[in-house]
């Protein structure tokens, strides 16, 4: 059912529908890779059976009964009353990057009529923070008029960009991410033949799902392949611009995430001189040099210059990945060139 680190989630939601508190609408908000999305759908099973009251799981929670007409229709993803608002197609095959106002002004059509199951009608919106703004603006009209048996799904995972006007209309749950030892169990028991669970995690920057997900890729050797790499820029051995062709060629958010991390060890590092800190041998090596080059405030230059460059990326703005990654692997090599005055 839901994920072992989400039972007070679902508790909470579940004693307040128990009790015919149910809010019109819900914000599941926390970071990606927290099975906020798994939770909204299992969550409208549950407020669409029919005999969820009657059927509890192995640790006396909710959970919807899978035999009923209502439960048969979402398992055949043919259930009339939930729909699910998310990235569309365009004609070509080709992902959209927003959620538009069209997609919310049908949403609001749909909740705007009756059940066609005599109970809930659910909306899900994910990422709901993809909404452009006027999408958000169109969304409130649902949120400050709600209609009977409604329940609309926000899931968000970077709430800071959701409108203070549409969090104010939600009941607001949060999901932080699974601590190391809910996510190494839940690990073990995915991937019992995995012997890489810590290395998997931590690419993963602690999502057990991502970890789990990355397990069936080469993402392990792609990571090695890129610390041998950024080793070779920081001793000019290779130019930032050889090697940015070659990760332009990654999953952009992957080759900023990582570097993000490395940056975030490095700075611990040079604040507490801790070899456990730092989870790669090649990398202690590179972390020890700079960090004997430099003061640990030096590297918040290169941290702040990642996340703006995944801000970039979160706003839609489309740059360009090598230049991107270029400017990044010379903010690397420039570390080099600087010394602590």
């Amino acid at each position: 059912m839901t994920y072992p680190w989400q039972v007070s989630q679902w508790e909470q939601l579940s004693e307040v529908f128990k009790s015919g508190r149910l809010p019109h609408a819900l914000m599941l908000s926390g970071s990606a890779g927290t099975g906020k999305k798994q939770f909204s759908s299992q969550f409208a099973n549950v407020v669409l059976c029919e005999q969820v009251f009657n059927k509890v799981d192995d640790q006396g929670l909710l959970t919807p009964c899978g035999e009923c007409k209502n439960c048969k229709l979402i398992l055949a993803e043919a259930h009339p009353d939930i729909r699910y608002y998310t990235f569309e197609l365009n004609p070509k095959g080709v992902k959209s990057s927003v959620i538009t106002i069209d997609q919310i002004r049908s949403l609001n059509e749909f909740v705007a009529k009756s059940s066609q199951q005599g109970g809930y009608k659910v909306a899900i919106i994910h990422p709901a923070e993809a909404m452009n703004i006027n999408a958000a603006n169109a969304l409130l009209k649902s949120l400050e008029e709600p209609s009977q048996k409604t329940l609309i799904i926000l899931v968000v995972d970077q709430p800071g960009r959701m409108l203070p006007t549409i969090r104010s209309r939600c009941q607001v749950l949060e999901f932080p991410m699974p601590n190391h030892s809910q996510s190494i169990t839940w690990l073990k028991q995915a991937l019992p033949k995995n012997t890489s669970l810590e290395e998997l995690l931590d690419l993963a920057a602690g999502s057990p799902i991502k970890a789990a997900e990355l397990a069936e890729t080469d993402a392990i050797s792609q990571k090695q392949t890129m610390i041998t790499e950024l080793a070779q820029v920081l001793k000019r051995e290779a130019s930032a611009v050889s090697v940015a062709s070659k990760w332009q060629k990654y999953d952009i958010h992957t080759v900023l995430d990582w570097n993000l991390s490395w940056v975030q060890q490095l700075i611990r590092f040079s604040m507490t001189h801790d070899d456990v800190l730092v989870r790669d041998d090649r990398l202690l090596k590179m972390f020890q040099y700079l960090s004997g080059k430099h003061a640990a405030s030096t590297f918040y230059d290169l941290l702040g210059k990642i996340q703006s460059y995944s801000d970039l990326l979160a706003k839609k703005s489309n740059p360009n990945p090598q230049i991107l990654i270029e400017n990044l692997l010379i903010s690397w090599a420039e570390l080099m060139q600087k010394s602590k005055s």
